[in-house]
């Protein structure tokens, strides 16, 4: 079923610059961090893994929920030599955003994030 479940929000991307090369990308929502530890990832078939989702804030911050950030998801992946992306926004939340983007204050901030 774990893997079932890697499988159905993998996405395979092709780009090609002059060569052509082959990307895996496995979709991690936080929700399901408990019933799926990253332990449970099959690294083996993916090259990256969007790990979702952070919400900028006005200010420059990263805003999340508290069981976000996984520090284990990050060490394993880099451990297998593997990517991770940071999805941000989501259904409705990245209202914070534009007013980042504005200020150059908040933006050095968020970039600093």
């Amino acid at each position: 079923m774990k893997f079932l479940f890697v499988l159905l929000f993998a996405v395979i991307c092709f780009f090609s610059a002059g060569t052509a090369a082959s990307y895996v990308i496995g979709y991690y929502p936080s929700w399901v961090q408990e019933e799926f530890t990253p332990d449970d990832l099959d690294l083996d078939r993916l090259t990256h893994i969007i790990h979702a989702f952070a919400r900028p804030s006005a200010d420059g911050r990263l805003e999340h929920d508290d069981n976000f950030i996984n520090a284990r998801l990050n060490e394993r992946v880099h451990e297998q030599g593997k990517v991770v992306m940071l999805a941000l926004g989501g259904w409705g939340q990245s209202d914070g955003f534009s007013p980042m983007a504005a200020d150059s204050t908040a933006r050095k901030r968020f970039a600093a994030e």
